[in-house]
């Protein structure tokens, strides 16, 4: 029998896949993120806090990754089970991207310094530090996942990379001083699509049958 028939034979099977306990997802999930928030204080953490967090760009930041890390948490979630689709959910992070993009082009109209805008000072670390910080997390994801029966195993990896890196990134901004739209949607972006690699990846090694 070929791989993809005996796959597409499981997934119709009726039975409820003997998954993960929520509590033990949840700790590993938790135990990855507290991996990524000691490494962000390592890092440093940006002084006046509260008042950076307030600001307009930055409270669009992070209101851009919030939808993408719910919208990329719904699609792993569909994914562990098999025999499910993806939904219309993993358009979102695509269409994300774009809105900033183009509120990024719009806001980069009334800059002198384009070039600037774009790069910002920490361009050279961002995305990679971003990628970094992902990898706790998205090794946490790949471990609960191995155990949920996911029958497209690049894909659900790679979702769960974007998912890993939209916390990641989250996490980082407690760290990071840039505040241009154009500096997140090309380092902090590229960061989390990077991390998506690094899950399809995973999810090809590790999630297969």
């Amino acid at each position: 029998m070929k791989t993809d028939d005996l796959i597409a034979l499981l997934a119709s099977d009726p039975l409820p896949p003997q998954a993960r306990p929520k509590w033990q997802v949840a700790g590993a999930l938790l135990i990855g993120g507290l991996v990524v928030l000691t490494a962000v204080v390592a890092l440093g953490i940006h002084t006046d806090l509260i008042h950076w967090l307030t600001r307009p760009t930055i409270a669009l930041k992070l209101f851009w990754l919030l939808v993408m890390a719910i919208a990329t948490g719904v699609v792993v979630r569909r994914l562990s089970r098999p025999g499910q689709t993806a939904g219309m959910a993993l358009w979102v992070w695509p269409l994300a991207w774009l809105v900033m993009a183009a509120l990024a082009v719009l806001e980069s109209w009334g800059e002198a310094q384009t070039q600037g805008f774009w790069l910002g000072q920490t361009w050279n670390v961002c995305a990679l530090n971003i990628l970094a910080l992902s990898v706790p997390l998205l090794a946490a994801l790949i471990w609960t996942l191995r155990d949920m029966a996911p029958t497209q195993p690049s894909r659900t990896g790679g979702v769960a990379g974007l998912f890993a890196g939209c916390v990641a990134a989250g996490l980082y901004s407690l760290h990071c001083t840039e505040t241009g739209l154009g500096f997140f949607t090309l380092w902090y972006g590229g960061g989390i699509a990077l991390s998506g690699l690094l899950g399809a990846a995973a999810g090809h090694r590790f999630l297969r049958w």
